[in-house]
């Protein structure tokens, strides 16, 4: 027929009608139509292709700002006292200042900057470890403050590598900055 009936017919005609329905079917079709419309949808559809296109699309057109530098420095330049390298009990903060090729590749690290700012040298900090304790000749805990202004007391501690590096201040051990390569 030529003009749409007014019920739907219970077999399929063998060719569209040439006028279009006045309203839209209830549901969609089977299958999809084999050609694409001539104007693209108002919106977009709930999935995704099957197939991806033939010709790639063009190039975004949105411009966004470039990218910034990871900065994310320490809150205090005293150095973590729970901070263990790969949760070894022996690499902490002093292990790493203990030889400078190795300061020299851990401080490239972020989490070893953050948590061992004096040891990497991280914005010029340079200071003791406030709750470090270490023993003396006559076997009593001292902190890094009692070696301050003592040369005796700092020539004859300040070479055991543990002091030195914990009490970076009080030893006159301040670490260079390591640049991050």
């Amino acid at each position: 027929t030529s003009v749409p009936t007014s019920s739907p017919t219970s077999v399929p005609t063998s060719s569209p009608t040439d006028v279009p329905t006045a309203t839209p079917t209830s549901a969609p079709t089977a299958k999809p139509t084999s050609a694409p419309t001539a104007t693209p949808t108002a919106a977009p559809t709930g999935a995704p292709t099957s197939r991806p296109t033939a010709v790639p699309t063009a190039a975004p057109t949105v411009v966004t700002a470039a990218p910034t530098e990871f900065k994310s420095g320490p809150t205090t330049c005293i150095n973590e006292k729970s901070f263990r390298l790969n949760n070894k009990k022996k690499k902490h903060c002093a292990f790493i200042a203990f030889l400078e090729p190795r300061r020299q590749k851990l401080c490239q690290q972020n989490r070893v900057r953050i948590a061992c700012p004096s040891s990497c040298g991280i914005d010029g900090c340079c200071t003791d470890r406030d709750t470090f304790r270490f023993k003396n000749v006559k076997n009593k805990k001292k902190s890094c403050e009692w070696l301050n202004g003592n040369k005796k007391r700092r020539a004859t501690y300040c070479v055991r590598r543990r002091v030195e590096a914990e009490c970076v201040n009080s030893c006159d051990n301040c670490q260079p900055f390591v640049v991050k390569l």
